[in-house]
């Protein structure tokens, strides 16, 4: 549990981020698809299909989804989305961020000098049959439903070098939360080691904000990932709930645009130099702000896939809050609010719960988390750092 939640009344958040869309209204009736879903078909089902590029404007105003430009001076990105769910495109980016999941393509979103435009090759890497497959899915049931689990490619090394900043919530005069004879600075650190050195074992190079029972302030934490610029901050905490029913992982990445406002500050400044975006000499203040929006999107998308491919390897030993585990941090929580780089908050488990906290008291148990928190982190690092 972050010390953020500590100071406010626990509640079940009313939201979460869920890997799928809810069905859209048209012309034809209800169809339960989601909006990748019904792009796919679309683009099968047009002439547009010929071309190589969509226009992501024209296929929110066929698809009634809502187009929100979010471009800033000569930098074009743009949010579709529809009942509280997105699909997010960043000019020159192969990264496109389908309900919170990063779906790489070969080909860039490209900026035409009027609209954003989709590749057409994502009806190759996906096809048809998943559109079907979901509609059918989701009119047999108004369950939520779970998208597929990322899979999790482990190699025993990297191709390059990582670094991940490993934060053992708590400790010292802040316990945090407590449940089954257990205080949670004391789980969050030992579980914090123990992936520390799976990593370490795996060839990245691990700093931790605490190795000992001492207070380490939010700032302090934050200060120090921002000075190593790594490529993952992880956050290691309990969590707890007034209802002892609840259990699970519940993994949370950055709210949207809250980094770069972080970033940015009173001053109106940022952490992106000329040198860091490769310009030759100084840049003015408004080319650096669009650097600093690509950047901490970027950051969010990254934060996004770490979140969900830690839920593949949590959920088989810790179960899922919620049936999916994966939410955006809807109260600006600290340590992801500051850091400037990909960060998640893992909440391992519940103290509250009387069956989680007598697995948490458990070093095989604790042993069980710690591996599938490094196999992920290991699987993510593969494919975003490393390029194995």
């Amino acid at each position: 549990m972050t010390n953020d939640e500590a100071r406010m009344t626990k509640q079940c958040p009313k939201q979460q981020t869920r890997r799928h869309l809810p069905s859209c209204e048209t012309k034809g009736g209800r169809l339960g698809v989601s909006s990748l879903a019904l792009l796919l078909c679309f683009l099968f089902t047009t002439s547009t299909l010929r071309a190589e590029y969509l226009s992501a404007a024209e296929f929110a105003r066929a698809n009634g989804l809502e187009y929100k430009d979010m471009g800033l001076g000569t930098s074009h990105a743009c949010k579709l989305s529809k009942n509280g769910r997105e699909v997010i495109l960043f000019d020159g980016m192969k990264n496109v961020l389908v309900d919170g999941s990063a779906v790489t393509l070969s080909q860039p979103v490209q900026w035409n000098g009027s609209s954003l435009m989709i590749p057409s090759e994502v009806t190759a890497q996906f096809g048809p049959a998943s559109a079907s497959n979901e509609a059918a899915s989701s009119e047999a049931s108004d369950e939520p439903v779970r998208g597929a689990p990322v899979p999790l490619v482990v190699p025993e090394h990297l191709n390059a070098t990582a670094t991940v900043v490993v934060d053992p919530g708590h400790g010292g005069e802040d316990p945090g939360t407590h449940g089954g004879g257990l205080i949670e600075k004391d789980i969050n650190l030992d579980v914090a080691k123990r992936v520390a050195t799976y990593l370490q074992a795996h060839g990245v190079k691990v700093v931790m904000t605490r190795t000992r029972d001492v207070t380490v302030s939010l700032p302090d934490r934050t200060d120090l990932a921002n000075r190593l610029n790594p490529d993952l901050y992880l956050s290691i905490h309990s969590n707890w709930m007034p209802v002892s029913t609840l259990r699970g992982a519940m993994l949370l990445y950055p709210k949207e645009g809250v980094q770069f406002r972080a970033a940015a500050g009173s001053r109106g400044s940022t952490t992106i130099s000329g040198s860091a975006v490769g310009a030759a000499g100084p840049i003015s203040a408004a080319v650096q702000r669009v650097a600093a929006a690509m950047a901490f999107d970027s950051f969010r998308v990254s934060s996004m896939e770490a979140a969900f491919r830690l839920q593949t390897a949590l959920d088989p030993i810790t179960g899922l809050y919620e049936s999916n585990g994966v939410m955006e941090d809807r109260r600006n929580l600290h340590v992801l609010r500051e850091t400037h780089s990909p960060a998640v908050i893992v909440e391992m488990d519940f103290l509250s719960n009387r069956v989680s906290a007598q697995k948490m008291a458990t070093p095989g148990y604790r042993a069980q988390i710690a591996e599938a928190i490094g196999r992920a982190t290991m699987s993510y690092l593969a494919s975003a750092v490393a390029g194995n």
